[in-house]
């Protein structure tokens, strides 16, 4: 396994230093150290891309990798000067998981641009803040964060296995899941390119909450057509903070997760026997307001009617009795018993038809 370190320690006078190897049963919610069991040392000279190899017996995959760099100092009683703090935690890969980010190094070297689908001259399947995977489309996706050591439980989820349907969206190529180790409180920049040739601008970035199950946009998030090597790619970037919005557990502990798609505007649908937001819906209710605006209008010019008699008497005779006469009056006394009068004789009709026909 090759991993990378940035370790600050004090100047040595022997130009020397001698880094400490650690692996940890769990991570710490800080991110770093806390060192529980030793693995190793080895003497290294400072300077550009040094390299620091240790042989260790037994099976630590899966568990997190952390390193200290101590000067060494003849001149002191110990033989040693200061030591750095422990570097940031990475987790530790298998034989068919390399860079212990959930997906097989025979996924990953399958991938775009020869195994490195993000274009940045090193293999995907060793890298454990890249991860190249096939999503629910069948088509490649790739992850790539910075901010955090490491992702894991990198997987494509399918939103028809999600019981809680994001009405009026589909999403093509699913959802990519994962987990963001990080320090507590950190923030990550994460890049997804789908590998596809679809137009940046018909999509919209979207998550699913895991812990309210809930969707909702990425604000601020940015999706752009890339070029990786000779092909093109649909690219999503955004940020996401440990313990913020787009956190699922809400807790600032060091982990980020954070399922997030591309998602397509369609056509809302309902549960069955509601009335879906569709044309016919539409028509629907036109009708029906039209219908209450034509009886609104005929009682109104009715009332009008049946009261024009009652004014004139008034002016003859020098009485008010048109102003009791009100359209609500007019509705109760009239409309109303009339309309159901004729309901009546409808329904006798029809009745006696049916008698003549079975007859």
């Amino acid at each position: 396994m090759s991993i990378t370190y940035d370790l600050d320690a004090s100047g040595s006078p022997t130009n020397s230093y001698r880094v400490e190897f650690y692996a940890n049963e769990k991570r710490s919610i800080f991110g770093y150290g806390p060192g529980e069991t030793f693995l190793g040392a080895v003497s290294v000279s400072p300077g550009n891309n040094q390299t620091a190899t240790i042989a260790v017996s037994g099976d630590y995959a899966g568990k997190a990798l952390s390193a200290t760099a101590t000067a060494i100092d003849p001149t002191t009683t110990s033989g040693f000067g200061s030591t750095s703090e422990f570097s940031q935690n990475i987790s530790i890969g298998s034989h068919v998981d390399f860079d212990a980010d959930g997906v097989s190094d025979s996924i990953e070297n399958a991938g775009p641009n020869n195994g490195d689908a993000n274009n940045d001259s090193y293999q995907d399947s060793t890298q454990p803040t890249v991860t190249s995977f096939k999503n629910s489309a069948g088509i490649y996706s790739t992850l790539v964060i910075d901010g955090c050591s490491d992702s894991n439980s990198v997987s494509s989820l399918d939103v028809n296995s999600i019981n809680r349907k994001d009405n009026g969206y589909a999403y093509p190529f699913g959802l990519s899941a994962f987990t963001l180790n990080c320090s507590r409180g950190d923030t990550a920049d994460v890049q997804i390119f789908i590998h596809s040739s679809a137009v940046a601008k018909n999509f919209i970035p979207r998550k699913f909450n895991t812990s309210t199950s809930e969707y909702s946009e990425v604000l601020g998030a940015n999706i752009t057509q890339a070029t990786v090597g000779d092909s093109t790619a649909l690219k999503l970037s955004y940020s996401v903070t440990d313990g913020g919005m787009y956190d699922d557990d809400g807790t600032e502990n060091g982990i980020i997760v954070d399922p997030i798609g591309l998602a397509t505007e369609q056509e809302a649908t309902t549960p069955a026997g509601q009335l879906a937001n569709t044309g016919i819906a539409t028509i629907i209710t036109t009708f029906l307001a039209g219908g209450i605006i034509a009886i609104v209008i005929y009682t109104y010019l009715d009332y009008r009617s049946h009261k024009k008699p009652l004014v004139i008497a008034d002016k003859e005779t020098g009485t008010q009795a048109s102003k009791g006469y009100t359209y609500w009056h007019h509705l109760r006394i009239v409309s109303i018993p009339l309309a159901k009068y004729r309901l009546s004789i409808a329904i006798e009709k029809k009745q006696n038809s049916k008698a003549n026909i079975s007859a």
